[in-house]
């Protein structure tokens, strides 16, 4: 059960609250299906060679993707995490993983164009059994912007 009393305290304009967890996912549209398709590749190439290919993490290199918030909460957070990086310590699943069982940092992969980006998060986002909404490229776009002056990888204590 979710307290929901403070929602309205904690919004500002353009902010989204957390995102309620879905029983099942609204089919794909045929644009998002190709952009699933397009980011199966990207991370597949990018990705996997420290999340795995089937994104249950690698040791040493990098925590899970499966079964983890990062990845289907919310997604203006994953889109910063993907264009700016992250560092240390991360909770995933009720593990923590922190160096030197994964790497001390994820590297931005704000080089990749908007669709790019959207396209991996999609992938992510939909792949082994998630159920999230995917995402499009002015989400990223968006994302970019808001975070123009950002220095440096995120941690999570800055969520």
């Amino acid at each position: 059960l979710t307290d929901t009393r403070f929602d309205s305290l904690l919004a500002w304009p353009g902010h989204e609250g957390p995102r309620p967890a879905k029983d099942t996912a609204r089919p794909l549209t045929s644009k998002e299906r190709a952009l699933y398709v397009k980011g199966h590749t990207i991370y597949s190439g990018l990705c996997a060679s420290c999340h795995g290919a089937e994104g249950k993490g690698m040791p040493m290199l990098a925590p899970p993707l499966v079964k983890s918030d990062w990845v289907t909460g919310d997604p203006d957070r994953l889109a910063r995490i993907l264009l700016h990086g992250l560092e240390g310590a991360i909770e995933v699943a009720g593990k923590t993983y922190a160096p030197p069982e994964i790497l001390p940092a994820m590297p931005p992969a704000g080089m990749m164009s908007n669709d790019e980006l959207a396209a991996t998060m999609t992938y992510i986002r939909r792949a082994w059994g998630h159920q999230a909404d995917p995402v499009t490229g002015g989400d990223i776009q968006r994302n970019r912007d808001l975070t123009a002056t950002q220095e440096g990888a995120y941690s999570t204590t800055d969520w």
